[in-house]
């Protein structure tokens, strides 16, 4: 089972605890920047740029790409940072990678529709264990795993509209 966060939208598991015996919740934060031209109220034309450990991290990310990274400087955007967890952590710093899983159906025309995606887990193993349990009660078209490392910085060369 799952619920949806009034927050982000996103699938947050519900019952996850087979992988929290001793461990605590360690919390993520996660940068998007959103290309308001290209957006509206049923779709952001989000660009993911990283995770860091604070939120101060990745406001100053943020302010950096929407001052000097072309396209994120050249256009009307905005950013927004997410709060995620990490479950199971064993020790107090921050790992170097973490795992996460998605799912989603997609439109006749390919467009992604229905996404949700999970918290992050400290292995490969962990998060798919958890997302062969999801398959079996949330059919999706499409199902991946990503493995995001802590501080890296995507989209460093911008982007241009076509």
């Amino acid at each position: 089972t799952g619920s949806k966060s009034s927050t982000t939208g996103f699938w947050a598991p519900d019952d996850i605890n087979t992988y929290r015996i001793g461990g605590f919740d360690m919390t993520l934060f996660s940068l998007n920047l959103t290309d308001l031209a290209l957006s509206d109220k049923t779709h952001r034309e989000d660009f993911f740029i990283g995770l860091f450990g604070t939120r101060a991290q990745a406001e100053a990310v943020a302010a950096h790409y929407l001052k000097q990274v072309p396209g994120f400087c050249d256009y009307d955007c905005t950013y927004r940072v997410e709060e995620k967890s990490i479950h199971n952590v064993q020790r107090e710093s921050l790992p170097d990678f973490v795992w996460q899983f998605a799912g989603w159906d997609e439109t006749k025309d390919g467009e992604p529709v229905n996404i949700i995606e999970s918290d992050f887990f400290l292995t490969e193993e962990q998060a798919t264990f958890e997302l062969d349990y999801l398959k079996l009660q949330c059919p999706h078209q499409e199902w991946c795993i990503r493995r995001h490392k802590i501080g890296e910085m995507l989209w460093q060369d911008g982007f241009v509209r076509v």
